[in-house]
């Protein structure tokens, strides 16, 4: 079986990404290595790559290869931090994404 290694940042939809080219294999990633998708993976961690019977997208891999870029879409804390979210309208699920609920008021 194959294994990469995660980049800073990187979340289990962004490796799958980076693999397969299609983020719902994410569920096999995170599967094959006894993790829940909402784990964070931290930098350096050594990942299986399950076989798939998924079609890969090659169209989206190759941009990736082609373009030099790894997908990590995780917010750091810094960038989280900065938003200053306070009060009931701000939601934090266990996800490095913020919610805001927007009211008709605000």
């Amino acid at each position: 079986m194959q294994t990469i290694t995660a980049q800073d940042r990187q979340t289990l939809f962004d490796i799958a990404l980076e693999v397969w080219g299609r983020a719902e294999l994410a569920y096999n990633l995170a599967e094959a290595n006894d993790l829940v998708l909402s784990d964070e993976v931290a930098a350096n961690t050594v990942l299986l790559i399950p076989t798939v019977d998924a079609k890969t997208d090659r169209a989206v891999v190759s941009a990736y290869e082609l373009n030099s870029i790894t997908p990590a879409t995780s917010a750091s804390q810094e960038e989280i931090d900065e938003l200053n979210p306070e009060g009931i309208a701000y939601w934090y699920i266990k996800a490095p994404v913020p919610v805001f609920v927007v009211s008709p008021n605000n």
